[in-house]
């Protein structure tokens, strides 16, 4: 059987552009694959497809909502470069340097300061093969702090996201504590927390003329930070974001979104 790690690429990138189509004709040709070079990918598609919320401190109120696009683009370490390339017998070089992944994403106010966030994408929505990945995310905040007056919105957010990649599954946990000012047209902010990983891969063999399953998990837990700006047009709001976490992952993400 033709395992291809090209489709992995598809899954994680959500594009179908001419850079995926060459990873799609990848071959998986080493399936089995040290344990370190497994969780480089395990992590890599954990915290690339991790949900984000891009949100400030404050709460957007009871009526308020936020609906929109946000693409996250990761920032692909050696490690995964290392083990993709491993995996499909092809050149480092071949392997992108950045992995952008799309969301559609859905925010609504509750009572109490509280905020409560969703995200998903699947492969039939990002026009690829039904079945070939999905991924939903969703996130739940509480502002201490409302921000209004001189001090700064002060929250806590909590983050959870499930996804399945072809032969990966992952599962991601974080807890923030988050700090934004609204200056108007802007409302920049500020976090950090802790995010956990897990994940398990699973790719079909066949071992002396039977078909079998090699399977890996891991999982880690790792601080990170983040800042991020929401511009504010009306309805429109248009927001940037940075994170690094210190598993050695760097992404930047922007989402355009309707609200009040």
């Amino acid at each position: 059987m033709r395992n291809r790690v090209g489709l992995l690429a598809v899954a994680l990138t959500f594009t179908i552009g001419t850079q995926a189509f060459a990873l799609d004709e990848f071959n998986l040709t080493n399936s089995a694959l040290p344990d370190e070079q497994v969780s480089d990918l395990l992590r890599t598609v954990a915290i690339g497809a991790d949900h984000r919320a891009y949100m400030p401190a404050s709460s957007i109120g009871l009526l308020g909502f936020d609906l929109g696009l946000d693409v996250t683009a990761i920032s692909v370490p050696t490690d995964f470069v290392t083990a993709m390339s491993a995996a499909s017998g092809s050149d480092a070089s071949a392997i992108p340097g950045t992995i952008p992944v799309p969301k559609l994403s859905f925010h609504k106010g509750l009572p109490g300061g509280v905020d409560f966030g969703f995200s998903y994408a699947t492969s039939k929505l990002a026009g690829a093969a039904d079945g070939l990945f999905s991924m939903w995310g969703l996130d739940l905040k509480y502002s201490i702090l409302s921000g209004l007056g001189p001090l700064p919105a002060v929250a806590v957010r909590f983050n959870m996201s499930s996804s399945d990649l072809w032969f990966l599954s992952t599962n991601t946990y974080a807890l923030d504590a988050i700090v934004s000012k609204n200056l108007y047209l802007i409302d920049p902010y500020a976090g950090a927390g802790l995010k956990y990983w897990s994940g398990e891969l699973k790719v079909p063999v066949e071992l002396a003329g039977a078909s079998t399953t090699l399977s890996s998990s891991h999982s880690s837990m790792n601080p990170h930070i983040f800042v991020g700006i929401p511009l504010k047009l009306m309805f429109l709001r248009i927001t940037a974001e940075a994170d690094y976490n210190l598993a050695g992952i760097t992404t930047y993400g922007a989402k355009v979104s309707l609200g009040f």
